[in-house]
């Protein structure tokens, strides 16, 4: 009697969330049920996520909640974009909702926050960067086998746009998603977009990168320069300025080698001196 009692009075509640319109219709008993357990709080509406987007009855209209989600595209020309599609998350309207739990795909669950923040998260431009960059480890993220189209180079060019989802109404339907379009979530993007590169330096996801000279990029740059200073007139006198530092380190370095190289040489011919006289 007492889990019936318990089962019928947490009815009201899960009416309340689902469909204000239809808490007229329950059951008298029902009702009279969740009336006489409401002083000792044994059920209630209570939730970690109590209201879900895409869940419910939006003001007792008949209108679904519509869940907003983010879709990723590439593109390699900057005209003909292709979508990334996700494991889990909604995105393809032919895709039947998988299967998760046990299972936390945390990607996919951090993208439905994302679609709720009209700001754009930082973690979020960082992903963006690494599909550019076609980065194994997060194309993995997305599910094996997905998005074949960029399996042998990265895009180009990425982008980001707002739709709102819901689920189709008629079992008939092949599309299990209906959608519209909400508008751009993020202008197309390049790996080295000046701003992009900019806020992934501020949040550390970037480092500044130090370029070493080879001994190529030096005679290349020595060469610049002498044509440069030639030009600008002067002729041996800006070219020597110009080199001035390279030479006096090359000239100092040949005086510290030299007499090692003297007393080297000593010691070669007296060994062999000495191998003659014995």
């Amino acid at each position: 009697a007492a889990v019936v009692l318990t089962f019928s009075a947490g009815v009201v509640p899960t009416i309340q969330i689902l469909s204000p319109r239809l808490q007229g219709q329950a059951w008298p008993a029902v009702w009279k049920a969740y009336e006489k357990s409401a002083p000792w709080s044994i059920v209630n509406s209570y939730g970690l996520f109590r209201r879900m987007t895409g869940v419910g009855d939006e003001g007792g209209e008949g209108n679904l909640v519509r869940r907003p989600e983010l879709q990723i595209e590439g593109s390699f020309d900057g005209v003909n974009w292709i979508p990334y599609n996700f494991t889990f998350k909604p995105g393809d309207v032919l895709q039947a909702p998988p299967w998760v739990a046990p299972h936390q795909p945390r990607l996919d669950w951090q993208m439905w926050f994302a679609a709720l923040n009209p700001n754009l998260d930082r973690w979020f431009l960082h992903f963006l960067y690494k599909l550019l960059l076609n980065e194994e480890a997060v194309l993995a993220l997305l599910g094996k086998g997905r998005n074949q189209a960029f399996a042998e180079r990265p895009p180009t060019f990425v982008k980001v746009s707002r739709w709102s989802y819901n689920f189709t109404r008629s079992s008939a339907d092949a599309e299990w998603w209906g959608r519209t379009y909400d508008g751009e979530h993020l202008r197309p993007l390049r790996k080295d977009d000046e701003a992009l590169q900019s806020i992934l330096r501020e949040s550390g996801y970037l480092k500044a990168e130090t370029h070493l000279e080879t001994a190529e990029d030096w005679v290349e740059n020595s060469r610049r320069r002498s044509r440069r200073t030639g030009s600008q007139g002067g002729g041996a006198s800006n070219v020597w300025a110009s080199h001035r530092s390279d030479l006096l380190l090359a000239l100092l370095t040949l005086l510290l080698i030299l007499p090692t190289g003297v007393r080297c040489v000593r010691d070669l011919r007296g060994g062999r001196t000495k191998r003659k006289t014995e």
